[in-house]
């Protein structure tokens, strides 16, 4: 079973958050205690305790996170502001991967150049055919991130970092709204048996 999970916090919520984390938790987010940082430690927890699961993890060769004490789940998170977002896949399902990203709509330029880089043909033909070019960019990114973390590879992999038809995975897109309105757009891969319909369903948690 796919689950997804989003989660914000204000900058006041989240240092109030920070002291109630358990160590290991403290520990990990020792260098990095953005809203969105802690928010999605606490969806880790939340996620660990869904499924009956310690709190303890390990890092993969490439940084991405796993249960220790359970092989059989999946899970993946993504902040961007003060946003997390996660995915926890359960039943030894296989792999999870998502991404999350603020939609800024005045970096145009910089646009550019990340999509020159890493785009493929088919994508900066995507995104030139795009009537809200800076909301395209944005989910094309997404889906190369959550691809990325999907497998594992991260940056290392080829620029073109995409599911192909065919191969039994699966990347869904949507935008979601933050709090006050701002636009996050948001990807998630997994194999296509992970999804049992075409909507995803973001479950929001509150702390």
């Amino acid at each position: 079973m796919l689950l997804l999970y989003s989660a914000e916090l204000t900058a006041e919520k989240a240092q109030k958050a920070f002291s109630c984390l358990p160590d290991i938790s403290r520990e990990k987010l020792k260098n990095r205690r953005r809203e969105g940082d802690i928010a999605g430690e606490l969806l880790r927890l939340h996620m660990m305790e869904a499924c009956g699961a310690p709190p303890d993890f390990a890092l993969g060769a490439h940084g991405k996170p796993y249960s220790t004490g359970r092989p059989d789940i999946s899970y993946n998170i993504s902040h961007s502001r003060s946003l997390a977002v996660g995915a926890l896949l359960t039943g030894g399902a296989g792999e999870v991967g998502v991404d999350v990203e603020f939609v800024d709509r005045e970096n145009v330029n910089r646009h550019r150049r990340i999509a020159g880089r890493f785009f493929s043909e088919r994508e900066r033909a995507e995104l030139a055919g795009a009537e809200d070019t800076a909301l395209a960019f944005y989910l094309i990114w997404t889906r190369k991130e959550s691809y990325l973390k999907y497998t594992g590879t991260g940056f290392d992999a080829p620029d073109s970092f995409l599911a192909e038809p065919g191969s039994g995975v699966l990347t869904k897109s949507r935008v979601i709204r933050g709090e006050d309105g701002s636009e996050y757009a948001f990807s998630v891969t997994s194999g296509a048996c992970a999804f049992d319909t075409d909507d995803i369903f973001i479950r929001k948690i509150k702390f």
